[in-house]
């Protein structure tokens, strides 16, 4: 197998553009083509982001990427989104490593998991919520996060200090939800940044009566939200905190 030691040697192989971020995207691969391509990454001082999307990652490379990016000091942007056919990382062991790194990663300042699915993984979110120090900005738009969900979600981010941005848009919570979220806003005084616009599910035909009612206590809930927020000590600090309420 050759040997290759810049990303530019690699571009015969995978689809990427190169900046100061690594974008990766649609095109198939082997597993030994992508750990080239890791180790490229690894050698590379000027890379301090990755984008992957819309390819197909195994378990084995998962594993690969999380070695990577436990020694990798340059890297503090990891997004994640349209992998495996929308349906995200698979839950096998190789997943809880990743995420046990993400936890305990000192580097990693923004992370984004996109365009895929929670399903039977909430609880891992919300320990990287709860454990990781780095975190600033996190975005986890539509992934059909439901109330279920956002109830863990909001438990780890209670716990959080560090996170300033929340991208929660285009997923599946409604007003309970939103409380779970509310009541992790009288806790956390780091977070000054919210989206969830396109969020709240549309009522059932069979609930159309009770419209008005539960969009008021929604309203009465995001108003909350607000209010919570302008209460928030790096609100007062920096001036500056923005929800989209398009509900």
């Amino acid at each position: 197998m050759a040997s290759y030691h810049t990303l530019n040697e690699l571009h015969h192989i995978f689809n990427f553009d190169i900046k100061d971020n690594l974008f990766i995207y649609r095109r198939k691969h082997s597993i030994d083509e992508f750990n080239m391509l890791i180790d490229a990454v690894a050698r590379d001082p000027n890379i301090n982001g990755i984008d992957i999307g819309s390819i197909s990652i195994s378990n084995t490379e998962l594993d690969i990427l999380t070695n990577m990016l436990k020694q990798n000091k340059n890297i503090t942007s990891l997004s994640v989104h349209n992998i495996n056919g929308g349906n995200g990382f698979m839950l096998s062991h190789e997943f809880l490593s990743f995420f046990d790194m993400l936890s305990h990663n000192n580097n990693i300042t923004k992370f984004e998991y996109y365009n895929g699915t929670f399903h039977n993984r909430t609880k891992y979110f919300g320990e990287l919520l709860e454990k990781n120090t780095s975190l600033t900005s996190l975005n986890l738009q539509n992934n059909n996060i439901t109330n279920d969900d956002m109830k863990i979600l909001s438990n780890g981010l209670s716990k959080n200090r560090t996170l300033t941005s929340i991208d929660i848009s285009k997923n599946k919570f409604d007003d309970i939800g939103l409380e779970y979220l509310l009541g992790a806003l009288k806790h956390n005084y780091s977070l000054i940044f919210i989206e969830f616009s396109n969020t709240v599910d549309v009522i059932d035909d069979h609930y159309f009566m009770n419209e008005i009612d539960y969009y008021y206590n929604t309203k009465l809930i995001v108003d909350a939200i607000y209010k919570e927020l302008e209460n928030n000590k790096n609100y007062k600090d920096k001036l500056m905190y923005k929800i989209f309420k398009n509900i």
